[in-house]
């Protein structure tokens, strides 16, 4: 316990660490509300049938492997990763915007393929931009106590800790039950 509190500790102290940590909470956060209820939006709200649903599912996956491949390419040549980054974050929160206004099936498609599948460049753009600003800074891999796959977990351990579908379905029903009682 002693060697996870003095890594915590020599983290938190890199320049941009807690800003980088908090961003992956938040978007575990977002993804655990997100994505167990997808199924659930496009048979209920959008009326999809199963094949539509499935095209739609396929589709947005697809193009998220190849968007996210892209994102990365270009994020390898660059030096400034934060644009990569706040680009996949808006993409995703306006995904998921545009999602809750229309129910048409070939825009929520177009929505999917387009927005969401820049969003899905968020977790590893993150880790990118992560491990920029340590070399930025001129952190070395020693300078950490279990080496520099530190980093790496205790970033991991945030999107955890923020995201997972149970907390995002208990956090969902307690304030649905909480609006009712309203």
């Amino acid at each position: 316990m002693n060697a996870i509190f003095k890594t915590f500790l020599a983290l938190i102290r890199f320049p941009g660490h807690p800003g980088i940590s908090l961003a992956m909470f938040l978007s575990g956060i977002a993804s655990s509300f997100a994505v167990p209820y997808t199924s659930l939006f496009g048979a209920t709200e959008a009326h999809m049938t199963p094949i539509r649903f499935g095209i739609f599912m396929t589709l947005t996956a697809v193009s998220s492997v190849i968007v996210s491949t892209y994102l990365g390419r270009i994020a390898d040549r660059r030096s400034d990763k934060k644009r990569i980054v706040l680009l996949s974050i808006a993409g995703s929160a306006l995904g998921y915007a545009l999602l809750c206004v229309t129910r048409n099936y070939v825009l929520l498609t177009i929505f999917g393929c387009v927005f969401l599948s820049i969003g899905a460049a968020v977790f590893p753009q993150l880790f990118t931009f992560g491990k920029a600003r340590r070399h930025a800074e001129g952190i070395e891999h020693t300078e950490l106590p279990d080496g520099h796959l530190a980093h790496h977990a205790v970033l991991r351990m945030g999107v955890r800790s923020g995201g997972g579908c149970i907390r995002g379905g208990w956090i969902d029903r307690a304030v649905h039950a909480r609006a009712q009682d309203l």
